[in-house]
């Protein structure tokens, strides 16, 4: 094992205690699913009148405590963004055929996150991974993204790796510290 998949493989089992890969795939799996809410019932939601949009807090700490439930809340979110770097960390690490047909499933789903974070992760995972079953759902992310520069450009480039495997990602551009998803 080289030092990059050694470091990859490290930073993804810290995640979850150093449990057994297969553990962490399956908790992070049940994280991804945490309060999920797709972006579009959540913009539907919001519309409706039926959730307050957090991206008009400018506050967290109250904004969770106000609303604890909400998605967008940061503990809820902060689960699913873990989880998603989690699956960023591992696809440096492991190959795609040692993840389970419905974790895949899950972070097919989670392409549609609510959360910018986890949409980011979860495309440059699947891209990493050049998940070719994932193609339609990350050509279909592109489509609709209009919230995340970073999300576009990182869902363009998973598209281009997907299709050729001479193609090098580079996550650093759409992350000042690739371990730490903060979004413009």
């Amino acid at each position: 094992m080289d030092k990059a998949t050694e470091l990859n493989l490290n930073f993804a089992l810290n995640s979850y205690e150093n449990r057994s890969l297969t553990d962490s795939i399956s908790i992070a799996t049940e994280e991804l699913k945490y309060k999920f809410m797709s972006i579009q019932n959540y913009r539907e939601a919001v519309n409706n009148s039926d959730l307050v949009d957090q991206r008009k807090s400018r506050n967290d700490f109250e904004f969770e405590e106000e609303y604890p439930d909400h998605p967008l809340a940061e503990k809820n979110r902060h689960r699913r963004i873990i989880a998603g770097d989690f699956f960023w960390y591992l696809s440096g690490a492991v190959e795609l055929s040692q993840i389970p047909t419905d974790t895949i499933k899950i972070l097919e789903q989670s392409l549609y996150d609510c959360c910018a974070a986890v949409r980011l992760r979860v495309v440059q995972a699947l891209g990493r991974w050049r998940s070719k079953d994932s193609l339609n759902n990350i050509i279909a992310l592109v489509e609709v993204e209009n919230e995340s520069k970073m999300v576009k450009g990182a869902s363009e480039e998973a598209i281009i790796a997907i299709n050729d495997n001479n193609f090098k990602l580079d996550d650093s551009k759409y992350l000042k510290n690739p371990a730490a998803p903060f979004l413009d």
